[in-house]
């Protein structure tokens, strides 16, 4: 008989792939009296993987949310933020993971405990602001090392996966989220000059208090630094003005290469849909066969106005003429090869012929959708959907679902018409990495006479839209750090006083 050489068996692998296919039993014969074989070792890697096939199975989004996306290598994350993230992902783990926190939170001050942490406290705002900041008071937690938590009883928790495996994120549902809300403001830790300070409010809302904008100075946040609770109200995007603190640009600049995809790295991060939100995500993507076609996304929302949930005629127009005029979609009779339409195809497609077009419609307002699909209803070329049409805006878990759904359907596009100053549309092109086409439609004048129908947007970053102005005593801004400033904050194109994320500032818009 011949000798066999005895070889390394890869128990993960062969654990990953029997696991997946035909149950531990296999990966256990497969095992049984191989010469390196170890039950300690093996009960260990048993449950390693058990929990990692756990947390998958609980947030199937983890693994699945690219399976659709067009464009993969856009979001393909930079090796300083990977590194970032799993160290934070651990941090997370041991300052979170089989602790009572709110006993932690009630012995503050006396556990020596060296986590620090910040509470986000959901604003009342629509899903979008909500999204939005959160999405900030990630990149914060990241920049300062503190471990986020999110409120309990509130929408997000309905919608979102714990973004990190073995750890939480959710606070008990018995914390005491109010004590925090009434702590002290940073006006009023700065007035009693940090002392005896354990837990600060920062309100960064779009209405503040004195103080509030010396969070911008960059000497605050050396005091900042240790007080372990801080709260986190805000109710807008706020990544682009913590580019402007000089210890946390030093920080987060590295981790973002392209200055246009911080939003959409830290949406596939955070932004993980529930599985019955990603099931729902999965169903209509299916159902509308969207994967075969070319996708443009329309998100029509119009504020501002006395009744901003009523169809106007004249938006409709406009939102048309938009797409035509930029050469997103056909006109209504033309059919066959729509591959030539440069507003969608310049360089992505290459050869690939293209001979339909899937559009969805994102609206509270059903007429905009029945509207468009009547433009088309002879061009077989253009499919026309709409996944709900709720009528009026509410706070409800029910409508809350349906906005995600779409926000991550709209993501998927190839092309995106988005409207001026909405933060449904901010998020939507912010996950999906998209420059959006941004629809003039704010305001009670439905025609903007001199304005164009839409504009072609610089960042598919959301814009800071009440960004808090500084007047710091002391600045640690080098020339460096100022000349970065000049050249990737610009003015929003949908909002002159806001503030946005660009990847090269090219003058005025």
């Amino acid at each position: 008989m011949i000798a066999m050489k005895e070889r390394k068996i890869p128990y993960k692998k062969v654990l990953l792939w029997s696991l997946g296919s035909c149950g531990l039993v296999i990966f256990l014969i497969c095992m049984y009296g191989q010469p390196t074989f170890h039950w300690t070792r093996a009960a260990s890697i048993i449950s390693y993987m058990s929990e990692k096939q756990v947390s998958e199975l609980n947030c199937l989004s983890r693994t699945h949310k690219l399976l659709n996306q067009k464009n993969l290598q856009k979001f393909a994350m930079s090796a300083k933020l990977d590194k970032a993230w799993r160290q934070y992902g651990e941090m997370h783990r041991l300052c979170s993971n089989g602790k009572n926190l709110k006993n932690v939170f009630l012995n503050r001050q006396r556990e020596n405990n060296t986590c620090k942490y910040l509470v986000f406290l959901e604003p009342r705002y629509g899903l979008g602001n909500r999204i939005l900041a959160l999405v900030s008071a990630f990149m914060y937690a990241l920049a300062t090392d503190r471990v986020l938590l999110i409120e309990p009883k509130k929408l997000l928790e309905q919608l979102l996966c714990e973004p990190f495996p073995g750890s939480h994120w959710l606070l008990p549902r018995d914390f005491p989220t109010a004590t925090i809300a009434k702590s002290p403001t940073l006006g009023a830790a700065i007035k009693a000059g940090y002392r005896n300070m354990d837990v600060v409010n920062l309100h960064l809302e779009h209405t503040h208090d004195w103080g509030d904008d010396e969070f911008l100075c960059d000497n605050t946040h050396q005091f900042l630094k240790d007080i372990r609770w801080l709260g986190w109200t805000l109710n807008q995007y706020y990544v682009s003005q913590l580019f402007m603190i000089p210890s946390l640009w030093e920080c987060l600049d590295p981790l973002f290469p392209s200055k246009t995809e911080v939003f959409p790295q830290l949406a596939r991060l955070i932004l993980l849909p529930s599985n019955d939100v990603w099931k729902h995500i999965e169903h209509v993507y299916q159902d509308y066969d969207l994967d075969s076609m070319v996708q443009v996304g329309v998100q029509v929302r119009t504020l501002h106005r006395k009744n901003s949930e009523a169809f106007d005629p004249v938006i409709h127009k406009q939102i048309v003429d938009c797409l035509l005029m930029h050469k997103v979609l056909p006109d209504a009779k033309t059919q066959g090869n729509l591959s030539e339409l440069p507003g969608i195809f310049p360089k992505k497609h290459g050869a690939w012929q293209v001979t339909e077009i899937s559009v969805l419609v994102a609206s509270l307002q059903v007429k905009y959708y029945d509207e468009l699909k009547a433009f088309y209803r002879d061009n077989p070329s253009v499919h026309v959907h709409m996944v709900s049409h709720l009528g009026h805006q509410d706070k409800s878990v029910h409508q809350a679902h349906f906005a995600f759904l779409e926000m991550w359907l709209l993501s998927f596009s190839n092309v995106i018409a988005t409207s001026a100053f909405s933060t449904f549309g901010y998020v939507a092109q912010g996950i999906g990495g998209l420059q959006p086409l941004i629809l003039n439609i704010m305001g009670e004048n439905s025609e903007h006479d001199g304005q164009p129908l839409c504009t072609v947007g610089q960042s598919s970053e959301p814009c800071t839209q009440f960004p808090l102005k500084p007047f710091c005593k002391a600045t640690n801004t080098t020339v460096e750090h100022q000349n970065w400033i000049s050249q990737h904050l610009n003015a929003c194109q949908d909002d002159a006083g806001g503030l946005q994320l660009v990847e090269s500032v090219k003058g005025p818009q």
